[in-house]
């Protein structure tokens, strides 16, 4: 009976790590694949970032009028969070955020629910 106990006991928060983890992915995944579209064009942040091309996108957070973006640069290079604001019914770059990560050395940071990433600097 103890050792039930004190295996419950040790799993329980790693099933709770990783049903909220999991909760956080389909948020954004769900959020990415609503709204996508409005932010994966390349010119809407090329401009005003350093990225340069992108491999994919991820909304993280949105609203009616904010929208927090992870870009992720072509061949995983960079990986940065871009702000928008919604000004006269279009999109409108904000702000650059963070960079997240880099294979340059630049940035050594983690974003959730993609915290995984971060391996992505140092392959």
């Amino acid at each position: 009976m103890k050792k039930h106990k004190k295996t419950i006991v040790i799993l329980f928060p790693i099933l709770c790590f990783i049903v909220i983890w999991g909760i956080s992915l389909a948020r954004c995944e769900i959020l990415t694949l609503i709204h996508g579209n409005d932010f994966s064009n390349q010119a809407m942040y090329e401009s005003n970032t350093m990225i340069g091309d992108m491999e994919y996108i991820k909304i993280l957070d949105y609203t009616e009028n904010y929208a927090r973006i992870y870009y992720v640069s072509e061949d995983k290079s960079l990986g940065s969070i871009i702000e928008f604001s919604k000004i006269d019914d279009k999109w409108m770059y904000s702000k650059w955020a963070d960079a997240l990560w880099s294979t340059s050395g630049n940035a050594d940071r983690v974003i959730w629910p993609y915290w995984w990433h971060v391996i992505y600097f140092w392959f």
